[in-house]
């Protein structure tokens, strides 16, 4: 169910009474429902305004479509109660849902995907390793190595190094925790 903004057109009389004219203007071509509402407002002495509304709308619907759309005959939202099974044991009823039984798997979906996010971000984020006279001349380029696509990187030869900086390997997630997630019956 939801709300939808419509407009209405309400019709305040000289004795105090307020009419709804939407449903009566809904069929009738914009000209005559113009010179309608013209004649109301003269003869009758009524002030016609629009006013910012809503309607109810039901929907049945997928997980991926839209199967059926209709009004709902009210201003209010139902809150309709779907029991699902009710087993008794004793005097005691009690009561679940489908959802009962996908909690739990829910919750290892939840505990994997933390846990993965976790082990990501304790990995070190330096992505080069050299020594600090390589990279003086020239440290704003590589300080911004990681976040930009540089075309090259300049760097200065340190005789006391053994070659140019190197790259870190990147931060790797844990297998363990991938296969988890993938063997949890949610995902």
């Amino acid at each position: 169910m939801e709300e939808k903004p419509i407009k209405r057109t309400l019709a305040l009389l000289p004795d105090g009474s307020v009419e709804d004219l939407t449903d009566q203007l809904k069929d009738v071509p914009p000209e005559q429902a113009k010179a309608g509402l013209q004649w109301l407002a003269q003869q009758k002495q009524a002030r016609i305004e629009e006013r910012d509304s809503y309607k109810i709308c039901r929907y049945m619907i997928t997980m991926a479509e839209v199967l059926e759309e209709s009004d709902w005959p009210g201003m209010h939202i139902p809150i309709v109660p779907v029991i699902g099974e009710e087993v008794r044991i004793g005097r005691e009823v009690y009561r679940h849902g489908v959802v009962r039984y996908a909690r739990d798997p829910q919750r290892m979906e939840n505990y994997y995907a933390s846990a993965e996010t976790e082990v990501i971000a304790l990995q070190p984020k330096a992505p080069w390793l050299g020594t600090r006279k390589q990279f003086e001349q020239h440290y704003d380029l590589w300080e911004t190595a990681n976040t930009e696509a540089h075309p090259f990187l300049e760097y200065t030869v340190d005789p006391a190094a053994p070659g140019p900086p190197q790259r870190i390997q990147p931060p790797v997630g844990s297998n363990a925790i991938s296969e988890a997630k993938i063997r949890n019956p949610t995902t």
